[in-house]
């Protein structure tokens, strides 16, 4: 991935889009052909769900794609909230737990929109709801302490 965007990452302009608990960067190529943006997560505030990313320095005029690269969810982060899908009582860090970990990945969430550089930077996307404990799919960003997305835009030529 990294040698696919590394032009975007060495050379691009850097911007700071938002700072505080959550913390929002994009780095865009000369050209504003590409973008990379990035989500950083502190800590997990209660009732915060709901996260909207807005861009910075892209073509106003132009229409980009946004998505990121679904990554893979380790079910040991779950802890003892396996027991609400599981027929048997796992004991959380158990034996039965770290077997079903090591063999079983659950899939993330998946992005995914095109839309004008315009309305990536004045509106932003409404990301997919953070897990809050109440139930996981693929329309749920598992997203703990210290986390971080790596989300791209590119032109849609």
């Amino acid at each position: 991935m990294y040698k696919v965007w590394r032009e975007v990452l060495q050379y691009g302009q850097f911007y700071r889009v938002s700072t505080g608990n959550i913390h929002r960067w994009m780095i865009v190529a000369d050209d504003k052909s590409q973008a990379v943006g990035v989500l950083f997560q502190e800590l997990i505030q209660p009732n915060t769900q709901s996260v909207r990313f807005f861009a910075k320095g892209l073509d106003p005029d132009r229409t980009y794609r946004f998505h990121n690269i679904s990554g893979r969810v380790n079910v040991k982060l779950f802890g003892s909230l396996i027991n609400t899908v599981t027929p048997i009582n796992i004991r959380q860090d158990g034996i039965m737990h770290n077997l079903i970990a090591k063999f079983a990945k659950m899939g993330g969430e998946s992005e995914s929109h095109i839309a004008k550089g315009s309305v990536f930077m004045n509106c932003g996307v409404a990301l997919k709801p953070q897990f809050s404990g109440t139930g996981f799919n693929e329309n749920v960003r598992v997203f703990p302490d210290f986390s971080s997305r790596m989300y791209f835009f590119v032109a849609e030529d």
